[in-house]
């Protein structure tokens, strides 16, 4: 998960975004050792790597978290289209495997723009995503919505800015809908007064939101020195 924090440096910033590469390619070998069924992830990959089993345990630990999570919101639903709003998405594929599957929902996943940016090329340059995405339409020359479909869209802004972020993602999200806000090991990343005030802005201005968070905790014990 990558997003950017206002009035930190350019190199911290780089370093948070590094966290999507790692994670991805963390995921990809989890996935490529039997733990869990994915095909779409490794066109986000850049290269193939092997991680011990312990790394293997605690990425399929919380991608089959996310994944029930998501799954168990869809299936509440019948009669509506709801919306999976993903924050800090990264080169998260859930999306993907989910539309394979007969998901009804629209999904809109959120980073900094330029991880946005390089999802979207490898989307366009890849058959098997982009297929998924029944007439999508790619805008090269923009930095905050470079890609949109009735299904899937990417959303490139700053998590802490809420304005620019309400007036973007309203434009492609129906806030009386029911949403899930979805925040995969990001909000670590956000200082305390700016995950909270995301999280206020998504209760205040969705009529039927849930907020679901997966953060690391224990850092210093054996397991989280590890990860």
């Amino acid at each position: 998960a990558t997003v950017r924090m206002a009035g930190v440096s350019q190199r911290s910033t780089k370093a948070v975004r590094g966290t999507n590469d790692s994670s991805t390619l963390s995921k990809c070998s989890m996935i490529k050792h039997g733990y869990f069924l994915d095909n779409y992830l490794k066109y986000f990959a850049a290269k193939d790597v092997r991680r011990a089993p312990l790394i293997h345990r605690g990425y399929y630990i919380r991608t089959k978290a996310i994944d029930w999570v998501i799954q168990s919101f869809l299936h509440c639903f019948n009669d509506v289209i709801p919306q999976v709003v993903s924050l800090g998405a990264g080169y998260d594929s859930s999306c993907f495997r989910l539309l394979f599957n007969g998901a009804r929902s629209r999904f809109v996943e959120i980073d900094y723009s330029q991880t946005v940016k390089n999802k979207c090329t490898i989307i366009k340059s890849s058959p098997e995503l982009y297929k998924l995405l029944h007439d999508p339409t790619f805008d090269s020359n923009s930095d905050t919505l470079p890609l949109i479909s009735n299904w899937y869209s990417l959303l490139g802004v700053d998590l802490c800015d809420i304005n620019l972020l309400e007036k973007n993602l309203l434009t492609i999200a129906n806030p009386a809908v029911p949403t899930l806000f979805l925040s995969e090991c990001v909000m670590t990343y956000m200082s305390v007064n700016d995950s909270q005030r995301l999280i206020k802005w998504t209760s205040d201005k969705f009529d039927n939101a849930l907020f679901v968070t997966y953060e690391q905790i224990h850092p210093m014990d054996g397991f989280g020195l590890v990860m």
